[in-house]
């Protein structure tokens, strides 16, 4: 995952089952913009990306924030392995903006 082209050295993805049945609810750290989630049960669900940290070319940590449109509103989990990129940034075609200190 990445924020203007520099990975997210942190946060946390979270995806909830559209059918509301939250039991089967997932959160995950990113760690240097890479992230895993197994054994999720296949079927709809809402991505959530919260507490994401860049780290500038100064070395300073800086949160970040996806725009409200910068997710799909809601994605399908098959069953298999998959890869999932969050490509966020602040500039046009994007909705990501820098977060609110």
């Amino acid at each position: 995952m990445t924020y203007d082209g520099v990975p997210v050295t942190e946060g946390l993805v979270m995806l909830f089952p559209t059918d509301g049945q939250y039991r089967n609810s997932s959160s995950v750290k990113i760690v240097d913009g890479r992230y895993r989630i197994e054994g999720i049960v296949p079927g709809g669900r809402r991505v959530s990306l919260e507490n994401l940290v860049i780290r500038t070319a100064t070395g300073d940590s800086t949160p970040v924030a996806p725009g409200r449109n910068a997710l799909p509103e809601t994605i399908t989990v098959e069953a298999g392995r998959h890869t999932l990129d969050f490509p966020l940034g602040s500039g046009s075609g994007s909705t990501a903006r820098p977060a609110q200190r």
